[in-house]
C-alpha cells in the first residue's frame, strides 16, 4: 500500500478525506468506564448489551473497562449514557467517557486488511486508496467508489471509500489562479465566521471609533470662529449676565435739585435687568455735614480733628491744612484709621488684622465726585463688589451755572466704559425726547490682518483636539486587526494552513483585503457623520480631502499592524502595544510638532514631522490639522483682491488645492500614507518568506556543492526515477528539507509495506 497527498489540494480535501477514512475504516466508538471496588461487571455487561447488542468488550485493565460501540448504533447512545449516569453508584462506576476512532486505528485496520489479502494470495493492493483513481469504465457514469484491487474495473469487496462527490481525476486537480481564488475565498469565509463569533470586536472596531469622532465633531461645532471676533451689542445687560449676585447695579444722584433729569433712568435700567440705586439724599447729607467747620456733622475744635476721615477728606479747611500746609502733612501719620488705604494687596487679602497703612489720598471738594468716591469706598467690602456695581451717574452744577453729568464705571471689563456711556446717552435722549427713542451701540471689530489669521489658524486648539480624538478612535480600530493575525500564529493555525499548501502571499493579501473591507465600513460611517453635521472646516473640497486621507490611513495602518504583528506571539500583548504605539506615541508626536510650531521652531518642527510621519496615526492627525488650518487661511486671504495682496505681502502661505505638496497642503502626508501601505505590506511578506531564502530553498539545496554519501545518492536516484503512477511503494517523499541556524540537510526516501 502507498499513499500520495498533493499539498495544493490539502485545504479542500483534508477534512473530507479524513472523514471518509474514519467513516469507512473506523471500528466505531470507544466507551471507557472507570470502576471502583464495588463494580458490578455483570450488571454493566447486561446494561450495555440491552441498549447496544453489537457492543463488544475491548479491554479491562486496572480500573478501566473498555467497550467498542458500533457506529450504526449511535442513535441509542443517548439512552445508554443516561442510564449509565443514573446507575453509576449501584454499578460501581466512578466516571465514563466516549471517544471516536483515531487515524492511527484506521491505518492499523487498513494494514491488517492488506496482510489478510496477502495471506489469501490476492497480491498487494496496487491501486492507491487516496485521491488518484485507476482507470474507470467508460460508460459515462461517475462511480463514487474508489477501486483498490489490481484489476481495472474490479472493486475490492473489502475496501470501499466514498469520496462524497469530490472530483478524483488527477487531471482535474485545482491549480493556478483557480486554486488561489479558492484559498482566497476560504480565508474570507473563515474571517467572516470568526467575526461573527468575536463579539468583543464590536467595541474596538465600531463603538470606540464612532464615539471619539462624535466627540470631535461636537467640539468643532461648539467652538468659536478662530478667524474674526463677532459683533457685540454694548449695553449694561451684558454685565448682569456675569454679575456674581445675578444682577448688576448702578448708582445715580442728582445734586442739581431737579428730580426730572433722571425720570427715565429707572425704567431704562430695569429693561436691561440692571438695578438702579438712588443715592442723591446720601450725597447731599454728606456735603452738608462737612461744610464750613463741620467734620462728619461735628464742629472742628482742633486741627487733629481732620484725621477723623476714614475714606476721603471732605472738609475744605482740612484739605488745605493737610495737603498745602507744610506742618499739617505729618499730623495724621500715626493715625492708622485715617484715609482710604490704597493698597491692592490689603484689599484682596482676607486677613482682617493685616496692617498696610499708606496714608490718605489727595482729594478736592471742588470735584463733586469726591462725595461719590467716599460713599463707594465706605461700602466696598468684598472682592466682587466692582463686578456687581458697575457704573454711576452724578448730575451737578458747575460754578458757571451749567449742568454736568459725570459717568463712573468699573474697570473689571473692557467693554464697561462703552456700555456706561451708552446708558448715559439713552438717559439724555429720552429726557429730551421720550422713551420711544433709544441709541444702540455695537462693537464690530475690524477683521484680523493676514498674519493674525495665520497665527490663529495654526494655534487653533479645537482643530488640534479634533485631530487627537480621531487619532485615538482609529488607533483602537486598526490595532484590533492584529488580534486575529497573532492569534493564528499563537494557535499554530497559520502553520497548518501553510503546511496544507497555502502560500505566504495569498495568506497576507486575503487577510489584508478582509481587514480593508472591515475598515471601509467605519470609513463610510465617519464620512456620513462629518458630512451630515456640516462641520465647516470639512465641507466641500475639504470633505473630499478628508475622505482621501481617511482611506489612505486605513490602507497604511493595516499594513503597519501586519508588520508589527511579526514581533509578537501573544495576541493580548500585541494588541496592547499596538494600541499604545498608534495612540499614545501618535499623540506625543503630534503634541511635540504642535508645540515646536507655536514656538516658531520651523526647521525642528519639519524634521520631527518627517520622522513621525512614518507612524500612520501621526500622518492622519497632521493631515486633518492641515485641512482645517488651510481652510481658515484660504478663506480669509481669498475673500477679496485686497486680502489676497495683504497675504502676499505678509508672506502668508496657503494652498489653493488641499493636495498641494507644500504645507499646509497635505500632499506629503498622503504620499507617506500611500507608500507605507505598500512598503509595510511588502516588508511583511518578505520577512515572512525569510528575505526570499525560503522561496528558493529547493534550488539552493540542489546547487549545493557538499558531496553526498553513496547510499544517499543511490536512494535519491531511485526516488527520482520511480513512477508514482505505477509503483509498489506506499510512500514516496522527494526533496524533504531540514533547515537550521547552522546548516541544512535535504533527503528523499520511499517506504513500502510488503
Amino acid at each position: 500500500m502507498r499513499s500520495f497527498v498533493f499539498p495544493d489540494t490539502c485545504p479542500v480535501l483534508e477534512s473530507r478525506v479524513i472523514f471518509a477514512a474514519v467513516h469507512e475504516f473506523g471500528i466505531g466508538y470507544h466507551l471507557t468506564l472507570v470502576q471502583n471496588e464495588k463494580v458490578d461487571m455483570n450488571g454493566i455487561q447486561h446494561l450495555i448489551k440491552s441498549k447496544i447488542p453489537n457492543a463488544s468488550l475491548e479491554s479491562r485493565v486496572g480500573s478501566e473497562i473498555g467497550y467498542i460501540l458500533p457506529r450504526e448504533s449511535s442513535s441509542t447512545f443517548k439512552d445508554l449514557f443516561t442510564q449509565l449516569e443514573d446507575e453509576r453508584g449501584p454499578l460501581g462506576i466512578d466516571s465514563f467517557g466516549v471517544s471516536v476512532t483515531t487515524m492511527e486505528e484506521v491505518f492499523m485496520k487498513v494494514g491488517e486488511m492488506v496482510d489478510e489479502e496477502e495471506e489469501n494470495g490476492g497480491g498487494m493492493m496496487r491501486r492507491r486508496s487516496s485521491i488518484i483513481p485507476p482507470p474507470r469504465p467508460t460508460n459515462g457514469n461517475v462511480d463514487p467508489v474508489i477501486y483498490t484491487s489490481g484489476e481495472p474495473g474490479v472493486k475490492d469487496p473489502h475496501v470501499k471509500i466514498s469520496v462524497f462527490g469530490i472530483n478524483t481525476g488527477q487531471s482535474n486537480l485545482v491549480t493556478g489562479i483557480l486554486l488561489k481564488f479558492l484559498q482566497f475565498k476560504a480565508i474570507f469565509i473563515k474571517r467572516f465566521l470568526c467575526a461573527l463569533r468575536d463579539k468583543k470586536s464590536v467595541i474596538t472596531q465600531f463603538i470606540l471609533p464612532i464615539i471619539f469622532v462624535i466627540l470631535g465633531i461636537v467640539l468643532l461645532k461648539t467652538s468659536s470662529d478662530p478667524t474674526d471676533d463677532r459683533a457685540r451689542l454694548l449695553n449694561l445687560k451684558n454685565m448682569s449676565e456675569y454679575a456674581p449676585s445675578g444682577s448688576a447695579k448702578i448708582f445715580y444722584a442728582d445734586l442739581t435739585g431737579d428730580d426730572d433729569h433722571f425720570q427715565y433712568l429707572e425704567p431704562l435700567m430695569m429693561s436691561l435687568t440692571v438695578t438702579p440705586i438712588n443715592i442723591t439724599s446720601i450725597l447731599l447729607d454728606t456735603i452738608a455735614d462737612n461744610s464750613g467747620d463741620l467734620i462728619n456733622g461735628a464742629t472742628r475744635t482742633s486741627n487733629s480733628d481732620c484725621c477723623g476721615y476714614t475714606e476721603m477728606v471732605l472738609n475744605e479747611y482740612c484739605q488745605e491744612f493737610l495737603y498745602n500746609d507744610g506742618a499739617g502733612r505729618t499730623i495724621c501719620d500715626d493715625v492708622t484709621t485715617f484715609g482710604y488705604y490704597n493698597c491692592p494687596t490689603c484689599v484682596a487679602d482676607t486677613d482682617e488684622d493685616i496692617d498696610c497703612s499708606v496714608g490718605a489720598n489727595s482729594s478736592s471738594v471742588a470735584v463733586d465726585t469726591v462725595y461719590l468716591s467716599n460713599y463707594i469706598l465706605g461700602i466696598a467690602d468684598t472682592q466682587n463688589f466692582f463686578y456687581d456695581n458697575v457704573a454711576s451717574y452724578v448730575l451737578s452744577t458747575t460754578p458757571a451755572g451749567k449742568t454736568k453729568l459725570t459717568i463712573g464705571y468699573s474697570n473689571q471689563g473692557l467693554h464697561i466704559p462703552a456700555e456706561a456711556l451708552n446708558g448715559a446717552a439713552n438717559i439724555l435722549l429720552q429726557y429730551f425726547t421720550n422713551e420711544s427713542y433709544t441709541i444702540e451701540t455695537i462693537n464690530y471689530p475690524l477683521p484680523r490682518n493676514a498674519q493674525s489669521q495665520e497665527d490663529a489658524a495654526v494655534a487653533s486648539t479645537e482643530v488640534f483636539y479634533f485631530a487627537l480624538l480621531v487619532l485615538f478612535g482609529l488607533a483602537f480600530l486598526t490595532a484590533s486587526f492584529i488580534l486575529f493575525i497573532v492569534n493564528e500564529k499563537q494557535t499554530k493555525s497559520k502553520h497548518l494552513q501553510f503546511v496544507s499548501g497555502l502560500d505566504t502571499i495569498t495568506y497576507w493579501l486575503s487577510n489584508y483585503c478582509w481587514d480593508v473591507i472591515n475598515y471601509l465600513v467605519i470609513w463610510i460611517i465617519i464620512i456620513v457623520l462629518v458630512a451630515a453635521c456640516q462641520v465647516e472646516a470639512f465641507t466641500g473640497e475639504n470633505l473630499d480631502s478628508f475622505v482621501v486621507v481617511l482611506l489612505l490611513f486605513g490602507l497604511a495602518a493595516i499594513s503597519f499592524v501586519y508588520l508589527f504583528s511579526l514581533l509578537f506571539n501573544s495576541s493580548v500583548i500585541a494588541y496592547a502595544l499596538t494600541a499604545f504605539a498608534l495612540s499614545l506615541i501618535g499623540m506625543g508626536s503630534l503634541i511635540a510638532v504642535f508645540i515646536l510650531e507655536i514656538l516658531d521652531e520651523d526647521k525642528a518642527a519639519d524634521y520631527t514631522d518627517y520622522i513621525f510621519n512614518l507612524l500612520p496615526t501621526h500622518a492622519l492627525a497632521r493631515s486633518i490639522m492641515f485641512i482645517a488650518t488651510n481652510d481658515a487661511i484660504r478663506t480669509s486671504c481669498e475673500s477679496s483682491n485686497l486680502a489676497r495682496d495683504q497675504c502676499a505681502k505678509s508672506n502668508v502661505s496657503y494652498a489653493l488645492n488641499n493636495l498641494d505638496w507644500e504645507q499646509p497642503g497635505i500632499g506629503i502626508n498622503c504620499t507617506y500614507l500611500a507608500c507605507e501601505a505598500v512598503i509595510y505590506l511588502l516588508l511583511t511578506i518578505i520577512l515572512e518568506l525569510g528575505f526570499g531564502y525560503s522561496c528558493c530553498v529547493s534550488s539552493y539545496f540542489k546547487d549545493s556543492r557538499k558531496p553526498e554519501d553513496q547510499d544517499v545518492l543511490e536512494e535519491r536516484t531511485l526516488v527520482e526515477n520511480t513512477d508514482p503512477h505505477d509503483s509498489k511503494y506506499a510512500v514516496i517523499i522527494k526533496n524533504l528539507a531540514k533547515v537550521g541556524m547552522h546548516g541544512h540537510n535535504s533527503f528523499s526516501f520511499i517506504q513500502s509495506y510488503m
